[in-house]
C-alpha cells in the first residue's frame, strides 16, 4: 500500500520496499537502506577550556559508529534472489530510472562470472543520433532498439588500488551532466566501507543522444563499471578487454603492487584504447595513450577532459560488435555462465522457432521488407477485410436505415446473413493451413508457467526486430510523401497529387506491417469468435476451439495485458471475452474485482501513469501507442484482501481521446469508449496534462456524459482527477483559486453533458460524489531534463505512490463502494458494450445482473405473497368452519385484519433482511418501494376478500337457519323415537334383518311427516322473475331490451359506440376501421360473458345461495369492468351498450342460476339430510336395541358428524397442499416462465384456433392453461390418493389428539358430557365444521373417571374406523367425477392469482406486459416483442396502419422503435414516428419499448407455419414489403422449443 521510510523499516522488509520504490519508479531506492537507532552522543559543556582543542582524541571519536546494510547489498540480495523474469522487471524499471543494472555477476557460493543475458536482452532504449537527425531533415525520429543487439562502443571503467577519486562518481558525471547517480557511489547516501555483494559486479549503463546540439557524445555508447579493485578480478576484466571500445583506467595514489603493475602493463597491450586517470598526479604528459591527473582537480575540468579523451578514441573507432555477441562467445568459450534456467531457454527456443517460421531468410534487402508487410495478412488472415466488414454490418443491425425498398425486418435479416456469411468465410480461412499459428497454439497450450511467459516476452521482442525496421521506412515514406504533397498543394492549388503509393495505401501497409503480439492474440480470439457466430465447435489446427479461452485466462494471470477492445475496428468480441473470464472463475473462483481504468486525451501518460503505479507493460511513446483497450489483472496479497475488501485489481488501459487517428469519427469514437470504460471500472482516473481545464474541455464533456449515462442506469461512477506536467511544487496549497474554478467549471460541463442526454442537473456533485479536496492530484513533470538521459523526477514518483494509496483504499473513503465478483464483471462488459451498439445508450441498455438479481427477487416475492395468501386461506378455512359450527354469529373484520398483519409483519422483516443482507443490496434497492407495496396491497386484497366471504357465508347461515332448526327437530324426532322403540323391543331377541323392519316402518312415518311439512315452491319467487324484476327496476328506459333479447348479443357500432362529428366523417373516409371498432367492441362483451361466469362458478363451488343480492352484484360488475375499459380505450361506449349487455348477459345466466337455486335447496333440505343419515341412525337404533349406554350413543352421532364435515376439511387442507407441491416441483408453475410453457403447448397442438385465442384473449387462455395443468396433475390417482390419504389421516389424527387432551382435562377436573361435547366441538371447530347444536339430544350425565375412560377409548375406535372406512371413500369421491369440482377453494383459482399480474397487452404486437403487479403505475414492458403482422399492423404506401389492407407488417416493435418510420394513431388521427412513439398518447405512452434488437424465432416461425391462416384472418398478405425472408422459412420447431429452453 504505501513506502515506508528508513527509520521505520525491518531488514525483513528492505527487499520489498526495494521492489515497491522499483516499480513506482522511485529513484530513491538508490539510498535505501535500513539505519540502526543511533547511540546517545556525548554533549560538550561549551565552557570548557579544552572545547576548541584539536589535540584531545575523544573530541573527534566516535562513540558507537553507526552500520547498515549497504544500499547496493540489498540491490544484489534482491539480484541472486530473483527468477529471470522478476530480474527482467527490475532491470526495465531500473533503466528507465536511468540506473546501471548488473551485467557480471559473480556467484556468491562458486565464484563463477553469471551474466544475466536474458534480462539484459529485454532492455529497450530510445535516441536519436544528429547523424540521423540531418538524414531526416532535422525531424526527431525516435530509433527504439533493444540496445544488447545494437553494435555501439562500449567504455569500460576499471580501479586498480585504492583511491580517493570515485570511479563511480567520474562516470555520473560524464554520462549525466546533473550527476544522477547512474552508478553508486561512495558519494551516496547510506553509502558504507563494509558491503558483501558488490565487489566484482560490473554494472551497464548507455548513454544515449537526443539529437541535440548539447549532447555529451553524438552516438549511444555503453559505459561498464567495475566494482573493486580489479587486479582480484581476472575474468571480469578479461571479458572487459575483449568487449571495450575504450577502457579508462584509474589508478592508486600510492605505488601499484607488483600484481596491479603486471595487470596495468597488460592492458596496455590489449585492444581497446586506454585512458588512464593519475589519482596521484596533479598534471601529466599526454603521450600515445591518453593520461589524465586527477588530484585536486576542479571536477567539472576533469570530467571534460575526460569527456574529450574518450570522443577522440570513439572517433577512430569505426568497427563493433554488439554486446551480445561479445557475451555469447564468452559464454560459448566457459569465460561467463548464462543465468537462464531450463524453462527460459526453453520458451526462448520455441519463440525462435515462431520466429523462423514468419522470416523467410533466403529473401533480404527490398524483397524482404515486402515480404514482411504481407505476413499479417498471410499469418493473420482473419484481422483484415472480412472482420472488419463484419463489424460494420454489426453495428448496422442494431441501427437500421430507413430504406425505402426494405422493411426493417427484411433489412435485419439481409444483416444476419451478410454477417453469417462472413462468419462462415472467417471459419473457412481458419481452417486452411497455418504453419505460425498453428506452432504458436500448440506452444502456447503445452508449455507450462512460467516457459510460456518467457516465449510469449521472447516472441513480442523477436516481433519488434523483425518489423521495426519495415515500419520506420514506411512511416517514413508516409512523412516524404505528406511533405511532398503539402508542397505541391502550395505550389498549384489544382494540381494532382499522383495517385501511386498514396497516403491512405502507405497507412494501409504500416497497418499490415504493424505485427505484435498482441495481434497474434486477437487472431486467437477471432477464431474462436468465427466458429461460435457459425455455431459450430469443432477442432481448429487439431485443437479444441474451447481451450483457446484457457490460453488467454493464463496469458491474463501470467500478468500479460489482454486485448478488452480492438482498436482497428473498435469492437469488443463479447464471446470471446466473455469465454476468457468464464475461464479465470474456472481458475480462481468468483472473486471481487476492483476494476481501475483511465482516460485522458492521446499521449497525456496514460499509458506511463499506470506502469509507474502498479510496475506494468502497457506500451508508451509518443503519439498513439494504445489502440482501442487493454486488460491487466494483477493479484492482491492475503495480507491486504481484508484491508481493502478486493482480491484482484484489473487494469484498463485505454487509447487517447481526440486522437488524430480517429478524426472523421472522434466524437462517436470517443463517446463510445468514454461510456464503455467508465462504465465497467469502479474508478475512473482522467488524467489531464497541465491545470488549465479550458483547454481540454472537450474531453471533459466526453467524460462527463459517461458519468451521467451511468448515474442514469445505476452504475455508480467514481472519478479521480489527475494534473500532470504541474510544475509548481506547491501546487495544491497555491491552487485553492484554481480547485475553486474548478468546481466551477465541472458544474458548467456537467450541465453540457446532461443536457446532451436529455436531463437537467445542478452541478457536478449531482451526477458523482467527488471532493476537490481529495480526489484531485497534482503531479510534477515524469523526468528531470530532457529525455532520453533524464531520469523521472523522485517527485513524480512521489505523486504516484500518494495516487496509489488513494485508489487501493477506495473502501475508505467510499464507504458504500462495491466490487464486482468476476462472473457480475462479465455481465458488466456484456450489458455495456450491447447498449453501445444501439444509438442511444440510456434507452438500450440492459443490466444483465439487474434482470438477475430482479429475477431471483419475483422468485422470492412469489414465495413471500403464498405465505400470505396462505395464511388467508387457512384463515378462511378456520373461520368456515366456526361460522358452519355456529360459533360464530358475526364477523369482526379487526381480528382478522390483526391475524393477516400477525404474518405480513412477520414477511416484513424477511423482506428487510432480504434486502439488507443480499449481496446485491445495492442493485435491489429500487425495487424495495415497489415489493413493499406490492405485499400490502395483497395483505389488502386478501383482507376483503376473507371478510366478503366471512360475510357471505354468515347471511347463507342466516337464510338456512330455518331450515337448520327444522333438520334439528327432525333429527331430535328420529333419535328419540328410534330410542323408545329400541327400549320396547331391548328384551326381544331379533336378528338384524328384523331390526331393520322395525326402523323402516319408524322412518316411513318420520319421512311422511317432514314431506307433508314441506314449503310448496310457490311461496319463493322463481330465479326468472326476480332477474326479469331487478333489470326493469334498473333498467326502465330499456325494458323493451328484455323482451327482445334472444341469447344473442351483436356490438353495433353505430348505437353502441359515440362518435363525433369528425369520427363519423373519418368513419366514412375508412381511416377510422369499422371492423376494428367491432372487434373491440366484440372482445369487451365476450370479456364481460367469462367475468360474470367465473363469479357463478365461484358462488357454485362454495355451494351459496342465489339471491337478489347476488343479482345485484353481477350487475355492478358488469359495471366495473366497462369502466375499466372505457379508462384505457380513447373509444366512448353508449348508456345504450352498458343497458343492452347488462341485461344479456343476466338473462343468459338465469338457467344456470335456476340450476344453483335448485341444488342450494336440495343440498340444505330437511328431507335431503334426513335421508344422509338413514344408516347412520339405523346403527345407533341397533345399539339401543343391544343395551348400548348413553356414552355409546354420544360416540355414535359424534360420529355421524364427524364423518360428515370430515371430507370437506380434507379437501379444503389439500387445496393448499397441492398448490404448494405445484409451485415447488411442477415445471409450469415451480419458475417465472410461465408464458414459455403455454408457448410450448401451443407449438405442440400446432392448432391455429388456440393460437388467436391466446393472442386475443391472453388471461383467459392462461386461466383455462393453468386449469389444464391442474387436471393433468389430478389425474395422477395414485400420486393424488395418497396426497388426500395422508391429509386425511393427518385429520384424523388431530382428532385424536384432541380427544385425549379433553378426556385427560375432563378426568382431572370432573364434568359432564355437555361440557365435553362444549370443549371437544370448541377444538374441532379449528380445522372442521362441529357444531355443538348437532349433539343438543344427548342427555347429559355426569361422567365418572371410567366413563371418561370409555369415552376416550370408544372416541378413538370410532376415529380408526372412520380412517378405515375412509380411503375406500376417497377413492370413490376421487374417481367418481372431475376432482376439481369438489374443491370449495380450487387450486387452478388459486394459483392464476397467484401467477397473474399485468395483462395490458403491446399496442403494435400484442405482447402481454410481465410486470407481476395489476395495475401497476410503471410503463409496461416485455421481454419479448412479436412481429407487427400478429397484431395486424399492415403496410401501404410507406405509411403504417392499424388494419386495412395490403401487406403484414414483418417488423418486430424492437426494431421499429429505433427507426423513423411512421403508424397513424387513429385517436388523434396523427402520423407518428415509430421512434417517438410515447407521443401518441394513451396506451403507446405507457409502453417502455427498448430497442434492443432483441428477438424470438417463435413468432417467425409462428408466421411461416400459419401463414396462410393469418392471411385468412386479416384479409391482408405477406407479399412486397411484407415478404417473409428466407431465413425464416429455414426454423425448425425444434430451434424454436429450444431456444424457449427445452431440450427436444
Amino acid at each position: 500500500m504505501s513506502v515506508k521510510t528508513s527509520a521505520d523499516m525491518t531488514e525483513n522488509e528492505l527487499w520489498t520496499q526495494f521492489i515497491c520504490k522499483v516499480m513506482v519508479l522511485d529513484t530513491d531506492v538508490r539510498y535505501l537502506c535500513c539505519k540502526n537507532a543511533k547511540s546517545d552522543v556525548p554533549v560538550y559543556d561549551t565552557k570548557t577550556s579544552d572545547y576548541f582543542s584539536f589535540e584531545s582524541e575523544t573530541c573527534f571519536s566516535i562513540p558507537n559508529e553507526e552500520s547498515h546494510i549497504h544500499p547496493m547489498d540489498i540491490h544484489m540480495a534482491v539480484f541472486h534472489c530473483a527468477n529471470d523474469y522478476a530480474r527482467q522487471r527490475i532491470f526495465a524499471q531500473l533503466t528507465s530510472c536511468q540506473f546501471a543494472v548488473p551485467l557480471l555477476v559473480p556467484d556468491p557460493s562458486t565464484q563463477e562470472i553469471e551474466v544475466p543475458l536474458w534480462a539484459l536482452q529485454q532492455i529497450k532504449k530510445t535516441w536519436q543520433s544528429k547523424s540521423l537527425s540531418t538524414q531526416t531533415g532535422g525531424n526527431v525520429l525516435h530509433d527504439s532498439k533493444y540496445i544488447i543487439n545494437v553494435p555501439v562502443p562500449v567504455v569500460s571503467f576499471i580501479r586498480l588500488g585504492t583511491s580517493s577519486n570515485s570511479k563511480s562518481q567520474i562516470m555520473n558525471c560524464i554520462i549525466n551532466r546533473k550527476k544522477h547517480p547512474t552508478f553508486f557511489s561512495r558519494h551516496c547516501s547510506g553509502s558504507t566501507n563494509s558491503r558483501l555483494l558488490l565487489d566484482g559486479v560490473a554494472e551497464i549503463s548507455w548513454y544515449c543522444p537526443g539529437g541535440k546540439e548539447n549532447d555529451i557524445f553524438e552516438n549511444c555508447i555503453a559505459f561498464i563499471n567495475l566494482h573493486g579493485d580489479a587486479v582480484h578480478f581476472p575474468k571480469q576484466l578479461e571479458f572487459l578487454c575483449r568487449a571495450s571500445t575504450v577502457i579508462v583506467l584509474l589508478l592508486s595514489e600510492h605505488p601499484l603492487e607488483p600484481e596491479a603493475k603486471k595487470t596495468a602493463e597488460s592492458l596496455l597491450q590489449a585492444p581497446p584504447r586506454l585512458v588512464t586517470l593519475f589519482s596521484g598526479a596533479e598534471k601529466t604528459a599526454r603521450r600515445e595513450h591518453f593520461r589524465v591527473a586527477a588530484k585536486d582537480r576542479n571536477e567539472a575540468e576533469l570530467t571534460e577532459e575526460i569527456i574529450s579523451s574518450l570522443r577522440h578514441c570513439l572517433s577512430h573507432h569505426k568497427k563493433m560488435q554488439s554486446l551480445e555477441n561479445h557475451i555469447a562467445k564468452a559464454i560459448e568459450q566457459g569465460l561467463l555462465k548464462d543465468t537462464k534456467d531450463e524453462l527460459l531457454h526453453e520458451g526462448q527456443k520455441k519463440a525462435k522457432d515462431l520466429i523462423k517460421t514468419l522470416n523467410c531468410e533466403e529473401s533480404n534487402g527490398l524483397e524482404k521488407k515486402k515480404g514482411l508487410v504481407s505476413l499479417k495478412e498471410k499469418y493473420l488472415p482473419l484481422q483484415g477485410e472480412l472482420w472488419s466488414e463484419w463489424c460494420i454490418k454489426d453495428r448496422q443491425l442494431y441501427r437500421p436505415q430507413n430504406k425505402t425498398d426494405m422493411t426493417l425486418e427484411q433489412q435485419r435479416e439481409e444483416m444476419l446473413d451478410a454477417k453469417k456469411m462472413l462468419c462462415q468465410q472467417q471459419r473457412e480461412k481458419a481452417l486452411s493451413p497455418n504453419t505460425f499459428l498453428d506452432h504458436f497454439l500448440k506452444c502456447s497450450v503445452f508449455a507450462e508457467e512460467p516457459q510460456r511467459l518467457y516465449m510469449l516476452l521472447d516472441l513480442e521482442k523477436h516481433l519488434d526486430e523483425l518489423f521495426r525496421d519495415v515500419v520506420a521506412d514506411l512511416k517514413k515514406q508516409y512523412h516524404l510523401k505528406w511533405a511532398t504533397s503539402r508542397q505541391s498543394i502550395k505550389g498549384k492549388e489544382d494540381r494532382e497529387v499522383e495517385p501511386t503509393d498514396s497516403l491512405s495505401e502507405i497507412g494501409k501497409k504500416i497497418k499490415s506491417a504493424t505485427f505484435g503480439l498482441q495481434h497474434i492474440i486477437r487472431e486467437v480470439a477471432q477464431i474462436y469468435e468465427a466458429f461460435k457466430s457459425v455455431g459450430q465447435i469443432e477442432d481448429c489446427y487439431k485443437m479444441d476451439i474451447n481451450k483457446l479461452p484457457t490460453i488467454a485466462a493464463e496469458i491474463l494471470l501470467s500478468g500479460y495485458p489482454l486485448e478488452l477492445m480492438d482498436g482497428d475496428v473498435n469492437h469488443v468480441p463479447l464471446d470471446w471475452i466473455s469465454a476468457v473470464l468464464k475461464e479465470l472463475l474456472n481458475k480462481l473462483g468468483d472473486r471481487q474485482i476492483f476494476v481501475l481504468s483511465v482516460l485522458g486525451a492521446q499521449s497525456s501518460g496514460k499509458s506511463t501513469l499506470l506502469n509507474a503505479m502498479f510496475g506494468l507493460q502497457f506500451p508508451v511513446s509518443a503519439g498513439q501507442c494504445t489502440r482501442g483497450a487493454f486488460m491487466q489483472l494483477l493479484s492482491v496479497g492475503e495480507n491486504m484482501r481484508e484491508l481493502v475488501h478486493f482480491d484482484f485489481v484489473l487494469v484498463l488501459d485505454t487509447e487517447g481521446l481526440r486522437s488524430l487517428q480517429h478524426s472523421h469519427k472522434t466524437v462517436r469514437h470517443d463517446n463510445e469508449l468514454a461510456t464503455f470504460v467508465i462504465g465497467i471500472g469502479d474508478l475512473t482516473v482522467v488524467n489531464i496534462m497541465g491545470e488549465n481545464l479550458s483547454d481540454i474541455q472537450d474531453i471533459l464533456q466526453i467524460c462527463f456524459q459517461a458519468f451521467v449515462r451511468m448515474k442514469s442506469v445505476k452504475i455508480k461512477p467514481r472519478c479521480i482527477f489527475v494534473h500532470q506536467n504541474v510544475s509548481e511544487s506547491n501546487a495544491k496549497d497555491k491552487n485553492q483559486e484554481g480547485r475553486r474554478q474548478l468546481i466551477e467549471k465541472l458544474d458548467e460541463i456537467s450541465k453540457l453533458a446532461a443536457e446532451e442526454e436529455n436531463l437537467k442537473v445542478d452541478g457536478f456533485s449531482d451526477i458523482i460524489q467527488f471532493d476537490v479536496d481529495t480526489q484531485v492530484f497534482y503531479f510534477k513533470n515524469l523526468f528531470e531534463g530532457d529525455p532520453p538521459m533524464a531520469p523521472p523526477n523522485p517527485s513524480y514518483s512521489r505523486n504516484i505512490q500518494e495516487l496509489k494509496t488513494k485508489i487501493l483504499s477506495i473502501s475508505e473513503w467510499q464507504p458504500g463502494c462495491k466490487f464486482p465478483t468476476l462472473s457480475e464483471l462479465q455481465m458488466r462488459i456484456s450489458d455495456l458494450w450491447n447498449a453501445l451498439l444501439k444509438e442511444d445508450f440510456l434507452f438500450h441498455f440492459r443490466n444483465t445482473l439487474d434482470i438477475a438479481v430482479y429475477n431471483k427477487l419475483e422468485y422470492q416475492c412469489g414465495k413471500w405473497s403464498w405465505e400470505l395468501r396462505k395464511h388467508a386461506l387457512e384463515t378462511q378455512n378456520n373461520l368456515h368452519h366456526k361460522i358452519m359450527g355456529g360459533e360464530l354469529k358475526s364477523i369482526d373484520a379487526r381480528k382478522i385484519n390483526d391475524n393477516l398483519d400477525e404474518i405480513y409483519h412477520q414477511l416484513k422483516l424477511d423482506v428487510e433482511n432480504y434486502f439488507k443482507e443480499n449481496k446485491h443490496a445495492d442493485i435491489l434497492v429500487q425495487w424495495r418501494a415497489s415489493i413493499d407495496q406490492r405485499l400490502y396491497n395483497l395483505k389488502n386484497e386478501l383482507f376483503e376478500e376473507t371478510k366478503v366471504k366471512a360475510k357471505e357465508l354468515l347471511v347463507t347461515k342466516e337464510m338456512c337457519k330455518e331450515i337448520d332448526q327444522r333438520k334439528a327437530e327432525y333429527e331430535a324426532e328420529l333419535f328419540n323415537k328410534s330410542k323408545a322403540l329400541a327400549s320396547e323391543l331391548r328384551g326381544n331377541t331379533l336378528n338384524d334383518e328384523e331390526l331393520r323392519n322395525q326402523f323402516s316402518k319408524l322412518w316411513t312415518a318420520l319421512v311422511t311427516k317432514v314431506s307433508a311439512e314441506k314449503p310448496t315452491t310457490s311461496e319463493n319467487p322463481s330465479i326468472q322473475s326476480l332477474v326479469e324484476h331487478i333489470l326493469t327496476e334498473r333498467f326502465m328506459k330499456n325494458t323493451h331490451l328484455i323482451r327482445e333479447d334472444k341469447g344473442v348479443f351483436r356490438f353495433d357500432v353505430d348505437k353502441h359506440v359515440k362518435l363525433s362529428y369528425k369520427q363519423s366523417i373519418t368513419t366514412l373516409r375508412g381511416m377510422f376501421n369499422i371492423s376494428n371498432l367491432t372487434a373491440e367492441g366484440n372482445s369487451l362483451s365476450k370479456e364481460i360473458e367469462d367475468h360474470i361466469s367465473a363469479m357463478i362458478a365461484e358462488r357454485e363451488r362454495e355451494k351459496l345461495d342465489v339471491g337478489q343480492a347476488f343479482i345485484y352484484e353481477l350487475l355492478n360488475e358488469i359495471e366495473d369492468v366497462i369502466g375499466k375499459h372505457q379508462a384505457s380505450s380513447e373509444i366512448k361506449l353508449t348508456e345504450l351498450f352498458k343497458d343492452h349487455i347488462s341485461i344479456h348477459v343476466c338473462t343468459k345466466v338465469v338457467p344456470k342460476l335456476t340450476e344453483m337455486e335448485a341444488s342450494f335447496k336440495k343440498f340444505n333440505d330437511p328431507l335431503t339430510y334426513l335421508n344422509s343419515l338413514k344408516e347412520d341412525y339405523f346403527e345407533i337404533f341397533r345399539h339401543f336395541c343391544k343395551g348400548a349406554t348413553l356414552i355409546s350413543f354420544l360416540v355414535d352421532v359424534l360420529g355421524i358428524h364427524i364423518k360428515s364435515t370430515l371430507f370437506e376439511a380434507v379437501f379444503d387442507k389439500a387445496t393448499i397442499q397441492i398448490v404448494e407441491k405445484l409451485k415447488s416441483s411442477h415445471p409450469v408453475f415451480s419458475g417465472t416462465c410461465l408464458e414459455n410453457h403455454i408457448l410450448k403447448h401451443l407449438a405442440n397442438k400446432e392448432d391455429f384456433s388456440l393460437y388467436v385465442e391466446y393472442i386475443q384473449e391472453p388471461k383467459k387462455f392462461t386461466r383455462t392453461f393453468i386449469t389444464e395443468q391442474v387436471e393433468g396433475y389430478l389425474s395422477d390417482a395414485s400420486k393424488v390418493l395418497e396426497l388426500f390419504r395422508s391429509t386425511f389421516s393427518s385429520i384424523i389424527d388431530k382428532v385424536l389428539i384432541e380427544n385425549s387432551k379433553i378426556t385427560a382435562r375432563i378426568e382431572e377436573m370432573g364434568a359432564d358430557t355437555s361440557t365435553w361435547i362444549e370443549e371437544f366441538s370448541s377444538e374441532l371447530r379449528n380445522f372442521m365444521s362441529v357444531s355443538t347444536f348437532d349433539f343438543s339430544n344427548i342427555e347429559n350425565i355426569r361422567l365418572l373417571k371410567k366413563d371418561v375412560k370409555f369415552l376416550k377409548e370408544s372416541v378413538a375406535n370410532m376415529l380408526e374406523k372412520i380412517r378405515n372406512d375412509g380411503k375406500e371413500d376417497l377413492e370413490r369421491l376421487l374417481t367418481s367425477g372431475p376432482p376439481l369440482f369438489r374443491f370449495r377453494n380450487r387450486p387452478d383459482d388459486i394459483l392464476f392469482k397467484e401467477m397473474s399480474g399485468c395483462w395490458e397487452q403491446c399496442p403494435f404486437c400484442g405482447a402481454v406486459c410481465t410486470n407481476s403487479i395489476p395495475d401497476h403505475d410503471t410503463d409496461h414492458s416485455v421481454t419479448w416483442h412479436r412481429c407487427e403482422g400478429i397484431g395486424g399492423l399492415f403496410y401501404e404506401k410507406t405509411k403504417w396502419f392499424g388494419a386495412n389492407e395490403k401487406q403484414l407488417s414483418l417488423d418486430f416493435c424492437t426494431t421499429s422503435v429505433s427507426s423513423t418510420k411512421l403508424f397513424y394513431v387513429r385517436e388523434s388521427k396523427k402520423w407518428i414516428s415509430f421512434s417517438d412513439y410515447r407521443k401518441a398518447g394513451q396506451p403507446y405512452n405507457r409502453w417502455d419499448i427498448s430497442t434492443d434488437g432483441e428477438q424470438q424465432y417463435y413468432w417467425k416461425w409462428f408466421i411461416c407455419t400459419f401463414r396462410s391462416k393469418l392471411e385468412e384472418s386479416y384479409h391482408f398478405k405477406f407479399e412486397g414489403e411484407g415478404q417473409i425472408p428466407d431465413p425464416w422459412r429455414k426454423i425448425t420447431k425444434k430451434q424454436v422449443l429450444e431456444e424457449l429452453g427445452f431440450k427436444t
